[in-house]
Order: structure tokens, then sequence, then C-alpha cells
């Protein structure tokens, strides 16, 4: 591939060269996106088309369909919006998502922003995975893994000591003496999305704000064509390009210059395609089991995107073979990792999904979660929770991929009353004013609201596990993972408890749990609304 060579303009510059895509003066690019790949190096997607289950994604996959774009004109930059690791399945997970930045180097990414997932280990890890470093879970140990070939940008993670970014704001490209200049931020909800401590020195600003000030400076060297990679989301409904986008992308986008031609989205894996005034913006779902195919006409004498467009499209495989180095790549990391992926657990009678009403996988954690600490509560957040579990043969690797995040838990002596405001800030208002949603998974208790009363006074009847009133003066113990048990998501009154213990992680909890009730209770009925 003809695409690396990198030199330096303002904080960072990728020049690229291209033999096509002209015509009349103008220059065509086109742009490979994938956002919230989230590790899944192994192909393990489906659709369906007319009835037939059909496989998507996966890193060798991948990687062919994209060097078979980039076979023919006009030559294509590869992009993620962020997410490309964390909350990641065990091949990639287990050896710190290597493999997966492995995937990236070998696909020939150009270029990729932070989403909150990168951050869960903290900034430190963070850069060290993408600068290059040693870890002891590393497959290069004692060697430092390498790092990246390409630039990570993201504009609104900065030192609070200095105001500066940790990481380069933008990266610039060229192509066939066109430039493109790449912006990336990360969504604020990061703040409460990480372990504070992660965070430790650090702030999240202003997403648009801190493009804005970046576009304006890429604007002063010339650089005319922008593209954000913006790790926050909405939706489109229909999702189809006359659909309407709402949310905080869309808030975003009607604040940002105008010279910001495209926003590739994420974090909120949904399909979005459509323009708000002259922006385009796409998201393609999650699990690189689809892919944003954009195309910009540039006027080289300008340097000023005069049309784009895009398809969201679906990653299957037809006409394709996996990419050899890179199915040979996560052969290995699949090899290494079987002994502890295929260690059997238990024989599940039924399989447990994450919203399914009786089979609600959240309740089952919180019950494990509740009867590890021996606690009268627990508390779940369904964030915390990667997928479901199937039916029939239940291995490790199922409830590493359901639970990959390795959070202690912690028992946390609570009032009554704080166990009801717990509850109340399942609702509340986001930064752009917009109430949102963030419903937790009880054990121990169920409770009924209602859903035309104000935020902060829904919660109704609250009873425990032998049927009686919730009591707001007495003591109870509560169980929680470490992230929300510090007021992650938002949950702070967790973090005003007095921590009593702290146990072994959530997924030593599950696998447990499952290992003594290969056939757990109903989970049903918890919570009901009115």
């Amino acid at each position: 591939m003809m695409k690396r060579l990198f030199a330096s303009l303002a904080l960072m510059a990728v020049a690229t060269t291209a033999f096509a895509g002209l015509h009349s003066g103008t220059v065509d690019v086109r742009i490979l996106a994938i956002n919230d790949f989230h590790g899944h190096i192994v192909q393990d997607r489906f659709i369906t088309k007319q009835g037939e289950k059909i496989p998507v994604g996966g890193a060798a996959w991948l990687t062919s369909r994209f060097r078979k774009i980039e076979s023919q004109p006009p030559l294509a930059l590869i992009v993620s919006a962020g997410d490309s690791v964390g909350g990641s399945p065990p091949v990639s997970a287990l050896f710190q998502d290597e493999p997966t930045v492995e995937f990236m180097n070998m696909a020939g990414f150009d270029a990729a922003t932070l989403g909150n997932h990168e951050l869960d280990e903290g900034y430190l890890e963070m850069l060290r995975l993408w600068k290059g470093g040693k870890h002891k879970s590393s497959r290069y140990y004692p060697k430092p893994f390498p790092g990246a070939k390409f630039p990570i940008v993201c504009a609104n993670v900065v030192e609070e000591r200095t105001g500066k970014p940790i990481l380069a704001p933008y990266s610039i490209h060229w192509i066939n003496g066109v430039r493109i200049g790449i912006i990336g931020v990360v969504t604020r909800e990061a703040k409460t999305a990480v372990a504070a401590e992660g965070l430790k020195g650090l702030t999240i600003a202003d997403e648009t704000e801190a493009i804005n000030k970046w576009a304006d400076h890429l604007g002063k060297y010339g650089v005319h064509a922008i593209i954000a990679l913006v790790h926050e989301g909405g939706e489109q409904k229909p999702e189809n390009p006359t659909g309407v986008i709402s949310g905080p992308i869309a808030d975003m986008a009607r604040r940002m210059r105008p010279d910001v031609d495209l926003i590739i989205s994420g974090h909120t894996h949904t399909n979005i395609n459509g323009f708000i005034g002259r922006t385009l913006i796409t998201q393609a779902r999650n699990y690189g089991a689809a892919f944003a195919d954009i195309v910009m006409t540039i006027d080289r004498g300008s340097g000023d995107v005069i049309k784009k467009n895009a398809l969201i499209l679906d990653a299957t495989h037809d006409d394709l073979i996996p990419a050899f180095d890179v199915e040979r790549m996560v052969a290995n990391y699949e090899a290494l990792a079987a002994p502890r992926v295929n260690k059997v657990i238990a024989t599940l009678k039924r399989g447990y999904k994450r919203n399914d009403g009786k089979d609600a996988l959240g309740a089952v954690i919180a019950d494990a979660q509740r009867e590890a600490m021996k606690a009268d509560v627990a508390f779940m957040n369904s964030g915390g929770i990667r997928s479901d579990i199937p039916e029939g043969v239940l291995t490790w690797g199922h409830l590493y991929t359901c639970q990959p995040f390795g959070n202690k838990l912690k028992a946390i002596q609570m009032t009554g009353a704080q166990v009801r405001k717990v509850l109340e800030q399942q609702w509340r208002t986001g930064a752009d004013g917009r109430e949102e949603s963030w419903m937790l998974w009880v054990s121990g208790i169920t409770y009924t609201w209602d859903p035309k009363a104000l935020p902060g006074s829904r919660v109704r009847e609250v009873k425990v596990a032998d049927g009686s009133p919730l009591e707001d003066a007495k003591t109870y113990t509560v169980a929680a993972n470490e992230f929300i048990a510090g007021g992650g998501d938002g949950f702070t009154t967790l973090a005003d408890g007095k921590v009593i213990a702290t146990g072994g992680t959530d997924l030593d909890a599950l696998i447990d749990y499952f290992s003594a009730h290969p056939d757990p209770p109903d989970a049903s009925g918890r919570s009901r609304r009115l």
C-alpha cells in the first residue's frame, strides 16, 4: 500500500500519495469509517436477510474488504470514531487490546480518535497502548508493544495544569495535492463513564468548542476540507438519508463552524447517514458489522469540499477471502487465549439476554453480586454488560465477554433513603438539556416508578426481599461494582455510602453464581412502570 509517509505541519501531518480521482480540477477522496469496534477481531456478528443468517465483520474479513475497495480509485482514508478497544472479547482484551491495534495497523488505518472505553484503564494505559510500551499481559513482554502506526487525535482531553491536549488534536492528510484535516473529540460523558482515578489531572472540554477552535486553526494553514471524528452520537428516524437526526450529535453539528464538512460519529451504536445544514453526519452501528463508505469531492484550487455523499454498508463477506496476514495474527491470539476461554463453567437450561424481561441478564448479574458480597441489595449498571449468555455449555469465555472490565465488588453501608436516591438517579438531565435514562438492574428490592413525575420524585413503593417496605432510616448493605460504587455513570449517591468490604471481581462472582446455580431463579418483575 502506497500510503504511509509521515510529515510535520503544526502538530501532526500525514502525507498520502494518490494516483486517481482527478477530474476537471477536483479530487475525489473516499473515507472508510468504523466506530465502536470494541476489539471484535474474531468474527462473531450476524445479520438476517430474507430469513438467512449472514456473517458480518471480523478483522480479517474487514481488512480484505478495505483492501479491495482501496484497489480501485479514489484512494481511501480509513478512520475510526473511537471505542476501537475496551469492553472487548477475550481474544483482544486478555492481551490489553494490542491485537486490535495490530489489526488496525495491518488494515492500514490512517487516523482514529478516543472513545470513553479507550480510557477504561486510565489515560496512562491508553497512551501506552497507542503510543507503545511494556505491559506484562502483552505478547511482546518484556519488549515494548510498538503501538499504532497512525495518529490518534483528540482535541478535548486536556491537562488541567496546562490546558493542552494530551494527544495531537488533529492530523493533516495530503491526497493528490489537496489537504484534509481530521480533528478528534471524545464525549464529555467520559467524565462519568470512566473511573475518576483514570482521568486524574485531566479535564474533558466541550466537544464542539474544541472542534471549532482547531478547525479555525487549520483554516489559517489553508486546510479547508475538514473531518471531525466525534465519539458522541444520536439516532436517525427513519434510518435512511431522509431521516431526521437527533440527539447530541445533531446539537453539535448545529454549533459547528460551517467549514466542518463531515462528522463521523460513534458512541450510540446506531445507523446515521444524513445532513444537518451542509454537514454530512455518519455512524455505522458497532463491532465492525458495518462501515461508512463516504466520498468527498474537493476543489483542487480552493481546497473546499464541493460535494459529499455516504453509504452505510453491512460488512458482509461476499466475494472475499479473509486477509491471510490478519487471519493468522488473530488465530495466534486465539490459540494463546484458548485454555482460559474454553474452560467449561456450567450447562445452562436457558440463555440470558441483556434486555429481555424474564431472562434479563442484568438482574441475574445483580443476584450474583449480592450473593458474593452477602448484601441486602445490589445494583448493576447496564453499560457493564457487553453480551448475552447462550443456552447450553457455558464457558469462561462467554462470561468474560459479558463482564470484561474486571471491576472489583464493593459492599457499601447505606440508609434506605440513600438506596431510594440511587434509584432516583436513574433519570436525570444530560449536558444537552435532554432527559436521560440510566436504568439499573437490581437485586434484593422491587420498586414501582411513575414516568409522568419529575426526575427526582419518580420512585414510588420500594420493597426489600422479604416483601416489607424499604425503611429510610434503616441501614442496608449494598453490593455494586467499583465503577458505579465510585459514582460512575452519575450514580454519585453510591459514592456517599461507607465501603465496608472489597470482594473479588464481577467476573468471579458471575462464575461462582452460575457454577452454583445453573438454573437461576426467575429474575423478572423487580421494576414496574406505573
